[in-house]
């Protein structure tokens, strides 16, 4: 959270990771009216904090599941990565 000190007012923000209560609320305190928070989960930690700040805040949830192609043998199936909740909202 310190680190937006001296930051100008943002349009929008992006959370890729690492997020916390104290970082959640530090933004939101400095987010305009109309401004966008987008953050991505992937640890059942941050799941769980999205999933509260959404109940409370509102916004759209989306969850992410991503695989890509692997050598099985001779042959080819799919990988599955670490699905991500996905959550937006305006202020």
């Amino acid at each position: 959270p310190e680190g937006l000190d001296g930051l100008p007012e943002p349009d929008a923000v992006f959370i890729g990771g690492g997020a916390s209560e104290e970082l959640l609320q530090a933004v939101w305190e400095r987010l305009p009216k109309g401004a966008r928070l987008v953050m991505n989960a992937v640890t059942i930690e941050t799941e769980a904090l999205v999933l509260d700040w959404s109940a409370r805040k509102g916004g759209s949830l989306l969850k992410i599941d991503l695989a890509e192609p692997v050598a099985i043998g001779r042959k080819r199936g799919w990988k599955s990565a670490l699905p991500i909740l996905q959550w937006s909202v305006a202020r």
